[in-house]
């Protein structure tokens, strides 16, 4: 899962890099690299074709599995980022509440220590 996220990361960035630069280019009124473009375009253009021609003859099994485990492994994702939302809810909803976990952070005071004392000691008589 940590390559896809990373791959997903790595693709978001670069589409958001693209877009960034297009805008910088029309602010500008400038292009660069119209040359590399030109050759970029047409490589895109052969790989989609070859991976179009590829698909079409992959068999309606493989492909179905392919959605499959697809859609399977989006509903895992959904599921842990709602189970991570529901417990940082659950944690804000405990500290409105007052319900937060006391953690100790060494002995007690001494006046805490002495309000102890006398409570148990009113408890006997």
């Amino acid at each position: 899962m940590a390559i896809s996220f990373s791959v997903f990361i790595l693709s978001l960035t670069g589409i958001a890099s693209l877009l960034s630069f297009s805008v910088w280019e029309k602010k500008r009124g400038t292009r660069l690299f119209v040359e590399v473009r030109a050759k970029l375009d047409s490589l895109v253009v052969r790989a989609v074709k070859i991976c179009t021609e590829r698909i079409e003859s992959l068999d309606s099994p493989t492909l179905s599995r392919a959605y499959n485990a697809l859609i399977h492994f989006l509903a895992i994702v959904i599921l842990r980022v709602i189970k991570i939302l529901e417990k940082k809810m659950i944690r804000v909803l405990n500290t409105i509440r007052g319900r937060r976990e006391l953690v100790s952070q060494g002995s007690a005071s001494e006046f805490l220590k002495e309000v102890s004392k006398h409570k148990n000691g009113l408890g006997h008589h």
